[in-house]
């Protein structure tokens, strides 16, 4: 009997995205109801690794054909920069957890058939 597996579903990649959706909401709802100038700082945990090209391609489509409501010199109350970075960082994490996951089960099969 053929073993069916689903490989289009990585377990470590969801778990790694959920992860960082929940924590980059938290982060990104602190930055927006903070009043303080220093309280923008909060997301910065949330916009990386992909937060700061989203933010220069928004500046520049800016630049070319000015998009209503976005304020270039204040990404982190912007929806604009703020949606694009999450999802963008969300299916990068979503990579680096099925990365992840591979190499673990690589190194699994290795010792397992090593020993």
């Amino acid at each position: 009997m053929v073993k069916q597996t689903n490989k289009s579903r990585s377990w470590g990649g969801i778990i790694l995205m959920a992860v960082y959706l929940v924590m980059g909401c938290i982060l990104f709802y602190e930055a927006l109801t903070c009043s303080g100038w220093l309280c923008d700082l909060v997301a910065l945990p949330a916009i990386f690794p992909l937060g700061f090209p989203i933010a220069w391609i928004t500046d520049w489509i800016d630049y070319m054909y000015h998009i209503p409501g976005h304020m270039p010199t204040f990404h982190f109350r912007n929806w604009y920069f703020i949606i694009p970075t999450m999802l963008a960082n969300a299916v990068f994490y979503y990579w680096l957890g099925s990365f992840a996951g591979r190499i673990i089960r690589k190194i699994r099969s290795r010792s397992s058939a090593a020993s």
